[in-house]
């Protein structure tokens, strides 16, 4: 009897010092995490400029419902890998909102030197923080407007400008289909350097906008017969 109180009492012990362990080092790696306030000015009540604080350069945000309805209807439908698992995705309608939220994270992280388990709980801390900072509304137009397109620029509005030179918010079904699809691999699909895979992904996003009941086959036609750039 005395041996089963002492190896109970053992494991109370260990128990307690693994979570006593356990709440310290949660502490000490919840520190310096990043400042989200600013994210704010990535959804603004009305278009603004505002500077990416990782990469230092201009972005155009524009709020969500100014983002063109084309562009809208194209990243709703696409898959996007957003947990780089190459797994195609709804972004918005099939991904739980917390997996937009750890993306947008990750940005925040840009010149982090922490190692790979630690940086991971700070992304996950910061993405907690952001969903209850944060309304889904808005980290939606956080993310569009912070994702980074490669050479198109950041967000979508830039993209759309780079692009096609003009606003997302006129851009054709094609011209948004190929917007929407630089989110998965804006290296890769480049219509700058790759335009071939660009032109393949582009009417893979307006095959999948068919496929999902928002696109009608004839349009989705004449969409794919259009040039990849003016």
């Amino acid at each position: 009897m005395k041996r089963l109180v002492k190896i109970l009492f053992g494991l109370a012990a260990l128990v307690f010092v693994l979570i006593a362990c356990g709440g310290t080092w949660l502490l000490f790696y919840s520190r310096d995490l990043p400042d989200i306030e600013h994210l704010s000015d990535f959804a603004p009540p009305i278009p603004k400029q505002v500077t990416d604080a990782c990469l230092d350069r201009p972005v155009a945000a524009v709020p969500l419902d100014q983002i063109g309805s084309n562009l809208r209807t194209a990243a709703r439908t696409v898959g996007v890998d957003l947990n780089r698992n190459g797994a195609l995705r709804s972004l918005f309608s099939q991904l739980p909102r917390a997996t937009v939220s750890t993306q947008i994270a990750r940005t925040l992280f840009c010149n982090s030197r922490d190692r790979m388990l630690t940086r991971h709980f700070k992304e996950l801390r910061t993405a907690i923080q952001l969903d209850r900072r944060f309304s889904k509304e808005d980290l939606l137009a956080i993310y569009l407007n912070r994702v980074y397109l490669g050479e198109s620029g950041i967000g979508v509005e830039n993209a759309s400008q780079a692009l096609f030179h003009k606003s997302s918010s006129n851009l054709t079904t094609a011209e948004a289909a190929l917007v929407a699809g630089l989110i998965r691999s804006p290296t890769r699909d480049s219509p700058f350097r790759h335009p071939d895979r660009a032109l393949a992904r582009r009417n893979e996003v307006l095959e999948a906008m068919v496929a999902a009941g928002v696109l009608p086959p004839a349009e989705a036609q004449s969409a794919m017969s259009a040039p990849l750039l003016d």
